[in-house]
């Protein structure tokens, strides 16, 4: 029995350090296959970011000068315009299964209109293919998607307590993709999960809306990717298991 647990640990050990070196990038993705050349296997660029030095790294914006980093967190500044508009960022680098979460809130403007994140983007704008999880400031929140630029509702708004409503008030979003599996979190609480095919694979943003009736401010901070959907605890319990 101790050579067996003894051999089972060496199995896990084996196991753990795989997963722990395909999640840092030491085996790299096929340019081929769509992926950044510095993406580990399977599609994924690891981050972390808090904006502490006031340069938002690898971080690309729409083009409309309504983004920029201001005392340590990543602004979104609207200019009330004729129309309408989603502005949007995203992190230059592809992803396939990865938890991806950041700190949002609002400091003025709308309290329905949305910000939140969005992922799996072919090409970094939220516009064209690319899935979206949202929040407002009345305590809301819904998932939608773009598909060659075809806008689609996975749901309609849903109130959640788990939401945190106001204007100056933080919230943490949270996704974790696993395939075609999807769970969506807000300050640790799952809201939901749902299973879609549409995309396997993209870049990561932020966006907020910018109304034509108020200036919308919104901040965002603490935004990171971690790569894979595996659970190393659960590997471990069940490869220890009789």
């Amino acid at each position: 029995m101790i050579v067996r647990r003894n051999y089972n640990y060496m199995v896990v050990l084996a196991v753990v350090v795989a997963l722990m070196l395909a999640m840092n990038g030491v085996v790299y993705g096929d340019p081929a296959a769509g992926l950044d050349s510095s993406s580990p296997v399977g599609g994924c660029s690891p981050f972390s970011e808090n904006f502490n030095d006031d340069v938002a790294d690898n971080w690309v914006t729409d083009g409309s000068d309504t983004w920029d980093v201001i005392s340590g967190v990543y602004c979104m500044e609207g200019f009330s315009l004729a129309t309408n508009i989603t502005r949007w960022t995203y992190y230059d680098g592809d992803s396939s299964d990865f938890t991806y979460q950041a700190r949002v809130r609002k400091t003025s403007g709308s309290t329905s209109s949305t910000m939140g994140l969005y992922f799996r983007s072919s090409d970094g704008s939220i516009t064209n293919n690319a899935y979206m999880f949202h929040i407002n400031a009345n305590g809301g929140y819904k998932y939608c998607k773009y598909v060659n630029g075809t806008f689609g509702y996975l749901s309609g708004w849903i109130s959640s307590s788990a939401i945190n409503a106001g204007l100056d008030v933080w919230n943490t979003l949270k996704v974790v993709a696993q395939g075609t599996n999807f769970d969506l979190y807000c300050n640790g609480t799952l809201l939901t999960s749902f299973t879609d095919t549409s995309h396997s694979v993209g870049k990561v943003g932020l966006n907020a809306y910018d109304r034509t009736d108020y200036s919308n401010v919104v901040e965002f901070d603490d935004v990171k990717l971690s790569c894979g959907g595996a659970n190393i605890g659960a590997i471990y319990l069940l490869l220890l298991g009789d």
